[in-house]
């Protein structure tokens, strides 16, 4: 299931010979791909490239319809290619080890500054792609809390290629920088987000003493990015994850208030947020915290969402961007955050 050579760098480059080939890799040697059709293409932090694939005549036990999922954007992969290259070796490496909620993967590979998946287009399986500005429902939400439940209690999954800190530190450094900071706030006009990132280095002092507890706790098998936008309805109803890009060891409750603070209206999420989070306890069973720790550790976590605000919109377009930043600079508001982590 694996190449490091001959990964596409552009949409351009996905052909019928290189599909040919990185199926093979993937465990076919005797498909081939006649011809293929782009059907669509959604850019952002990844690009998503979805194909027709026609083979040739014998049978193939390949879908019809594909995804090519990688760094197509040059400017992005300059700064995303530790992401791309963690998603393949998730999906090559660790996905066949978990048994719900993922959808198949034909091929994984990477090199120095990409990574590529091949997986099946979940639009022509039914899936349905929500508009992030759009909760879910309570039940909706309690669903994928049993899902992410069952990776973090997985603790006997190995991750030999996550050695350092999660690269989505550093991209959170990024956003902080002076010129960056000053640029992406003066588009923010009101709510509650200028109220929680009012000071720079305020929030600098609370990010570091959040990785530093993050650092000190039990780590588990995390998505590291469990945001709505990476959040789909499989066909029958099932919230399910996307986009593996900051996957690893890490804290649990980074996944878990990344989306249950972002999947709910805030009047969803203070009415339910301790009866869900008691939810998630049960399913993770032996390997769990107590609720005091759990929700200690729940209320660190709003301010990576609340900084979604300053995302650039190559990565996700400004609506987006500013309805999910306003549900978490609330909730890091209501939760008490900023004192709960000393800054």
């Amino acid at each position: 299931m694996r190449t490091t050579t001959d990964l596409p760098l552009s949409v351009d480059d996905i052909t019928p010979s290189w599909l040919t080939r990185a199926l093979r890799a993937g465990g076919d040697p005797d498909v081939t791909v006649r011809e293929l059709a782009v059907t669509g293409v959604v850019w952002g932090t990844a690009t998503k490239v979805l194909l027709r694939a026609d083979y040739a005549a014998g049978g193939t036990r390949h879908p019809e319809r594909l995804c090519v999922k990688g760094g197509f954007v040059p400017e992005l992969r300059a700064i995303m290619a530790p992401g791309y290259r963690t998603e393949a070796r998730f999906y090559r490496e660790i996905a066949p080890q978990l048994d719900q909620g993922l959808p198949r993967c034909w091929f994984a590979g990477e090199d120095g500054e990409q990574g590529v998946v091949i997986l099946d287009d979940l639009a022509a399986r039914g899936a349905r792609f929500r508009d992030a500005r759009e909760p879910l429902t309570v039940d909706q939400a309690a669903a994928a809390l049993e899902v992410l439940a069952s990776w973090h209690r997985r603790r006997d999954i190995a991750v030999p290629w996550r050695t350092a800190a999660p690269h989505l530190r550093a991209m959170v450094g990024g956003l902080l920088t002076p010129a960056h900071w000053d640029t992406y706030i003066g588009q923010t006009t009101g709510g509650p987000v200028l109220d929680v990132l009012d000071d720079r280095e305020r929030v600098g002092r609370a990010f570091g003493a959040l990785w530093a507890s993050e650092d000190a706790g039990p780590q588990s098998l995390t998505h590291g990015d469990a945001n709505l936008t990476n959040v789909y309805l499989d066909a029958a109803g099932s919230p399910r994850f996307l986009d593996w890009q900051f996957a690893g060891l890490g804290d649990a409750y980074h996944d878990v208030a990344l989306f249950l603070i972002g999947a709910l209206s805030v009047e969803d999420r203070r009415a339910h947020e301790q009866p869900l989070l008691r939810a998630y306890l049960a399913a993770r069973a032996d390997t769990a915290e107590t609720f005091d720790e759990a929700w200690t550790a729940y209320r660190r976590h709003p301010l990576h969402g609340a900084v979604y605000a300053l995302t650039p919109e190559e990565m996700q377009p400004s609506a987006i961007r500013a309805a999910l930043a306003d549900r978490f600079a609330q909730a890091a508001l209501d939760l008490d955050t900023y004192r709960l982590l000393g800054a």
